[in-house]
């Protein structure tokens, strides 16, 4: 269904009865009084082609660890104001009304640190994709996957 704003007016309009959301939408869709229906968390993933120096690599790991640690000292200060931002810059309106920082649920914005990517995880989730016809058969952990960060490479600040 497109973008955050085409899914939820989607669903206000009745063209659809649910959607998926992340934040800020999903407070936005709490401060509308909505039904959330499951909650799930997403784990990000940073992508650098072969051609990236380690070196280069290793320095945005350590730039990501601080602002992991910074985010986390005080979410309501470092991330609800950009996360704010996405719904307040839509004219101020009854279908848009502003959010402020007490309509984020503070524990559902979690922030951690690089780590490699369990392969149980990524085999549940390509197994479930196939199921739907949604990856190709090649798309294997050995493919796609390069776990360049280990546990002992993240930089500890």
């Amino acid at each position: 269904m497109g973008n955050p704003r085409s899914r939820y007016e989607a669903v206000k309009s009745g063209k659809i009865t649910a959607a998926v959301f992340q934040e800020p939408w999903i407070s936005f869709a709490d401060k509308a009084g909505w039904q959330n229906l499951c909650e799930g968390h997403f784990l990000g993933a940073d992508i650098a082609n072969n051609q990236m120096e380690q070196d280069e690599f290793d320095a945005i790991n350590r730039a990501l660890v601080k602002a992991v640690k910074l985010i986390n000292s005080d979410r309501r200060r470092y991330a609800v104001p950009y996360l704010a931002d996405e719904i307040n810059e839509l004219p101020d309106t009854s279908e848009f009304p502003k959010l402020d920082a007490s309509d984020f649920h503070l524990p559902r914005l979690r922030y951690v640190e690089p780590r490699p990517y369990p392969e149980e995880l990524f085999q549940n989730t390509y197994d479930w994709l196939l199921s739907w016809g949604l990856v190709s058969q090649d798309a294997t952990w050995d493919r796609v996957v390069d776990n360049r960060i280990s546990l002992e490479s993240v930089p500890s600040l």
